[in-house]
């Protein structure tokens, strides 16, 4: 969790949790809403394909990076042509609120974008507020094993003198950025 202190890159596990608890929370959404599913970081994506009544799988994989196209039939023609792959626009949205500078939250601006495609969002100084908001969401989930030990914490936390929190926090951004610093 201390990948959600302010200017700290995000960890991967954290986008792949995140991804669990979106997928849980699509279960909850109305049957005429398009259906999302979100992958980890560490998988594969397989989709099956349906064209000109024919099946075929398409997998990605984004760690190599690698696209296959894997189908039972044997072609010896052009395979852009039959699978028309190349011909499907490429999209990127162009977002209200896209950044020049900020590399090192691209983690939570990606974890806004998994939960808000087809939606609009105005970014006005909101990182902060969303670092909580996720934060929140995934330490009171019912599928954080150590939801009931991390919210403790927070109130054992909470009894402390405002310096005494103060002086934890300092220690804490001290830590983390000499850890970010090491493993770079």
């Amino acid at each position: 969790m201390e990948s959600f202190f302010p200017n700290c890159e995000l960890f991967g596990h954290v986008l792949d949790y995140w991804s669990h608890l979106l997928n849980f929370d699509e279960d909850l959404r109305s049957n005429l809403s398009p259906r999302r599913l979100f992958v980890t970081t560490t998988l594969m994506l397989f989709l099956s394909v349906v064209r000109d009544f024919h099946i075929f799988l398409v997998a990605l994989d984004f760690q190599q990076p690698a696209f296959w196209i894997i189908d039972n039939i044997k072609r010896d023609d052009d395979t852009q042509h039959t699978y028309a792959f190349s011909h499907v626009p490429r999209q990127i949205p162009q977002l209200t609120w896209s950044t020049v500078n900020n590399t090192t939250e691209c983690g939570i601006f990606t974890m806004r974008h998994m939960e808000t495609f087809m939606e609009s969002l105005a970014q006005d100084n909101q990182l902060s507020r969303l670092q909580v908001i996720y934060l929140c969401k995934i330490i009171n989930s019912d599928y954080n094993l150590l939801k009931d030990s991390t919210l403790h914490q927070v109130v054992e936390f909470q009894k402390l003198t405002a310096s005494n929190r103060n002086q934890l926090l300092k220690d804490a951004a001290t830590r983390i950025h000499a850890r970010l610093t090491e493993f770079g």
